[in-house]
């Protein structure tokens, strides 16, 4: 809190009222001004006593001056009581007497000079600990004021501020500023500037506040000059313009106005504008959403569902997305879709998140169009259709959503090594797999085994990939022995998949030699060896295989099974990150 009575301040207070100035002008020696005054003239007095302290026509004398001014106070005289008061408390011409300047200033007060009231409750303030003198001295500030003194407005607020003598009131306080200010008083100028930039007693506004400092510092009020200069200083490289409609925004965000509130939360959380703050994005966001806005309920939605600004909470989430989805928005409609999907906030239904998927993706959103493709691909929430999830794919693609081209390259391949042509033929797949051609009880099996082109039966996939795994199929031999390492569709045995995996990996084929190398690695179905791990790992990376690549990367990285080589590790990694690891 600044300090309620500055020494500049009251030290101001020792100017005489311009009227008295006026009516000075210097006399000629031996005036008749002189000798009305020795025979007790008030105002002539008051001019002596003047001309001595000043030095205005003769020595500056202030002893002089006292005796003079208290010749002219004693009859009354209002300017001359206030001058003799000022005397008083600054001990020229007179020991400094703090007591019989507060009488003299009362007098003057009391005869309603405006200068007197405000030095006199400015005294009064000096007592901190007397409440009986702080009423007092609001009552003082407040004549002034009305009568229309700068400086009484000036400290009247500052009154109604603090809560001095009075109960604490920032809108009265706000009004005696203004009309200070409006005068040209320089400290009220820049308390009014002050005011805008932080939104103290009044709307942040930072246009108000700059023309405020202007006017305070043309008259070279320093701290009103420091304050323009750091006005629109932006840590974020922001010019005046932009910081001005940030807070124009917020102007229009708090006198309700949703699209300023949606603005000003955006502004807040990208720190564009306004301070980087999350919960003051949040807050904002809140505002507009329960005025109906979508993209409000969108980005409200999104924090509560990452716990940014708010606290984490996943049906809080899905409630507000759903409010936007309702309303058509289409980044809502996919979000909520994956709320569905995975089952946060609400029940997992695969049927409900490919509602909402298909209302985005037909509006042309590719992140949904990616969605929903992946929906039909798996056979969830809808029918299995390659055909349809091609389409979406191919949308979102062209789009440029670096998933769905994944998702594309990899819809009719999988690590079952599954191609379009092996799903677009699965019936004459099937008849010839029976008829015992090893590569079609291979692929049948890897229809049974991903669900497509056939339901997914595991232990279906395992007798096809036996039937082919026995006529020397290495890829079915590597199938199988993927199933003997998950237990699927075959009992769980690490012995029975290294069996398969070995006899596939000495056929060259690159997956088995990857699968065997990770058996070596973590020891299972075999002896832990670090150096077989390597020998396997190596043998598929130089085939090209990224997982195997990125594997003996790691070992040669690690010094696992082969002498430490950071140069050999770097070569490794870079031809993994050349091409997406198997899907």
């Amino acid at each position: 809190m600044k300090p309620l009575i500055t020494l500049a301040a009251l030290m101001s207070a020792l100017l005489l009222p311009a009227a008295a100035h006026a009516a000075l002008s210097t006399p000629p020696a031996q005036s008749a001004e002189q000798i009305a005054a020795e025979q007790g003239n008030a105002r002539a007095q008051f001019n002596i006593a003047w001309r001595y302290q000043q030095g205005d026509g003769v020595a500056q004398d202030f002893a002089q001056a006292v005796l003079w001014y208290r010749k002219a106070a004693e009859q009354g005289l209002g300017e001359a009581q206030f001058n003799l008061a000022l005397l008083h408390l600054s001990g020229q011409g007179t020991v400094q007497d703090t007591d019989t300047a507060l009488v003299w200033l009362r007098k003057a007060a009391e005869q309603n000079l405006s200068r007197a009231m405000v030095s006199l409750a400015i005294q009064l303030l000096q007592d901190q600990q007397a409440a009986q003198s702080h009423t007092e001295a609001f009552s003082w500030f407040h004549k002034a004021a009305r009568q229309g003194d700068a400086d009484g407005q000036y400290y009247l607020g500052r009154l109604y501020l603090y809560g001095y003598g009075t109960t604490p009131d920032p809108a009265q306080a706000l009004a005696w500023y203004r009309k200070a200010a409006e005068q040209g008083l320089a400290q009220a100028q820049n308390e009014l500037g002050s005011a805008y930039q932080y939104g103290k007693l009044v709307a942040m506004d930072f246009a108000e506040a700059e023309r405020w400092y202007i006017k305070a510092a043309a008259q070279g009020h320093p701290e009103a000059k420091l304050n323009l200069h750091c006005l629109f200083l932006s840590s974020n490289g922001l010019n005046r313009e932009t910081i001005l409609a940030a807070h124009q925004y917020r102007q229009a965000a708090q006198q309700g106005d949703a699209n300023a509130q949606y603005l000003t939360g955006l502004m807040h959380e990208s720190g564009k504008g306004l301070p980087s703050d999350i919960h003051q994005a949040a807050g904002w966001y809140r505002k507009a959403a329960e005025q109906g806005m979508a993209a409000a309920q969108y980005k409200l939605g999104l924090q509560y569902q990452n716990g940014q600004g708010v606290t984490q909470s996943f049906s809080d989430a899905a409630t507000w997305l759903r409010k936007a989805a309702e309303q058509g928005l289409a980044t809502a409609q996919d979000s909520l879709g994956q709320m569905y999907q995975y089952g946060r906030g609400v029940d997992p239904n695969a049927t409900e998140a490919v509602t909402w998927y298909s209302k985005a993706a037909e509006q042309g959103l590719a992140s949904a169009q990616t969605h929903l493709g992946e929906m039909l691909q798996h056979g969830r929430g809808v029918d299995m259709d390659f055909a349809a999830a091609e389409s979406w794919f191919l949308k979102a693609a062209a789009q440029g959503d670096t998933h769905a081209k994944w998702r594309l390259n990899g819809l009719f391949e999988n690590h079952v090594g599954l191609s379009r042509q092996d799903l677009l033929t699965a019936s004459r797949q099937q008849q010839a797999a029976q008829k015992g051609e090893a590569r079609a009880q291979r692929v049948l099996g890897q229809m049974y085994d991903a669900g497509k082109g056939l339901p997914r039966d595991d232990a279906a996939a395992a007798r096809w990939y036996r039937k082919a795994a026995a006529q020397g199929d290495a890829v079915a031999r590597n199938n199988l022995g993927k199933l003997y390492a998950e237990g699927r569709g075959v009992p769980y045995d690490w012995s029975q998949a290294v069996h398969w995996y070995r006899l596939a990996a000495g056929q060259g084929y690159a997956p088995a030699q990857n699968n065997l190398g990770n058996m070596y690695r973590y020891g299972q179905g075999v002896a832990m060896s670090a150096e077989q791990a390597v020998q396997w790992y190596r043998k598929a990376a130089e085939q090209g295989l990224s997982e195997a690549q990125f594997s003996l990367a790691t070992m040669l990285l690690n010094g696992q099974g082969v002498p430490r080589d950071e140069r050999e590790a770097d070569i490794w990694f870079d031809k993994a990150a050349k091409r997406p690891p198997s899907p």
